[in-house]
C-alpha cells in the first residue's frame, strides 16, 4: 500500500534554524524546546542534530521525555519545564543531572526533603502575567531566602513565559517583561523570557537565555 501522507524531517534545516535563533539573539544562550517528541519530529534525532550544532540546553515537558533523551545518551543539559511531581522524581532528577523548573511551593518542599548533599539544579518560574504556572512576583524575596538556606544548590536562574508574544501590537508582552525585570532588580541569577515569538518580535525579551520551539521546526509563531 502506498502511504497517502509522508513527513520528511530535514535535520540540516533544524540546525540552520538554530543558527537563525543565534542571529536574532546573539548574546543569549539557547535552550531548545524538544517537548512532545520534538513537536512530532523525533526527540532523539532532533536532539542529536542540535547537539552537533552546539545548542546550550534542551527543554522538555516531563520526566518521561527527559529519560528518553538520557537513555539515548544525550549529554546536553536538560530542563524539566513542569518540574518534579513526586519525591521519586526529585531524586531521579538529581541523579540524572536534570535542571528542575520549580513553579510551586510543594515542589520546593520536595527538593528540600532531599538529603543535604543532593546536587540540585533548579530554575524558579515566575508568573509575570500569563497566570498559568509560576510563583507570584512578590515571592522573589522569599525564593532568594530559600537559595541562601541551600548554598550547595546550583541555581540556574529565573524563568517566565509570555502569553501574547505572537501578537506584536499587544502591549501585554511589554508589560510582562517590565514586571519581570522590575521584580528582579538587583537580584542575582540569569533571566529567561523569550519563546519563539519573543525572539522574533520582542528584542527586550531576549535575555540571558532564550527558549525557541516552533521556529526551530520551520514554523513562524507570528501571523
Amino acid at each position: 500500500m502506498i502511504p497517502r501522507v509522508t513527513a520528511t524531517i530535514d535535520l540540516a534545516a533544524i540546525q540552520h534554524n538554530l543558527q537563525q535563533v543565534r542571529r536574532y539573539a546573539p548574546r543569549a544562550q539557547v535552550m531548545a524546546a524538544i517537548k512532545a517528541d520534538a513537536y512530532g519530529h523525533g526527540a532523539v534525532q532532533v536532539a542529536r542534530a542540535l547537539e552537533t550544532a552546539k545548542v546550550d540546553a534542551f527543554a522538555v515537558a516531563c520526566m518521561e521525555e527527559a529519560m528518553q533523551l538520557r537513555n539515548a545518551h544525550i549529554g546536553t543539559p536538560i530542563a524539566l519545564l513542569e518540574g518534579i511531581i513526586s519525591a521519586e522524581e526529585a531524586a531521579l532528577a538529581v541523579y540524572e543531572r536534570l535542571q528542575i523548573v520549580v513553579h510551586a511551593d510543594w515542589q520546593l518542599a520536595l527538593l528540600e526533603a532531599l538529603p543535604e548533599s543532593a546536587e540540585v539544579s533548579l530554575w524558579f518560574k515566575l508568573d509575570s502575567g500569563m497566570h498559568r504556572l509560576g510563583f507570584p512576583l512578590a515571592d522573589v524575596a522569599k525564593l532568594s531566602a530559600t537559595l541562601r538556606r541551600h548554598p550547595h544548590w546550583r541555581f540556574m536562574g529565573w524563568i517566565t513565559h509570555l502569553a501574547c508574544a505572537d501578537e506584536p501590537n499587544n502591549p501585554a508582552t511589554h508589560e510582562q517583561v517590565s514586571r519581570f525585570s522590575a521584580a528582579l532588580t538587583k537580584v542575582p541569577g540569569a533571566r529567561s523570557i523569550a519563546n519563539s515569538a519573543g525572539i522574533l518580535a520582542w528584542p527586550e525579551a531576549r535575555a540571558d537565555w532564550v527558549r525557541p520551539g516552533l521556529m526551530l521546526y520551520g514554523a513562524s509563531p507570528l501571523a
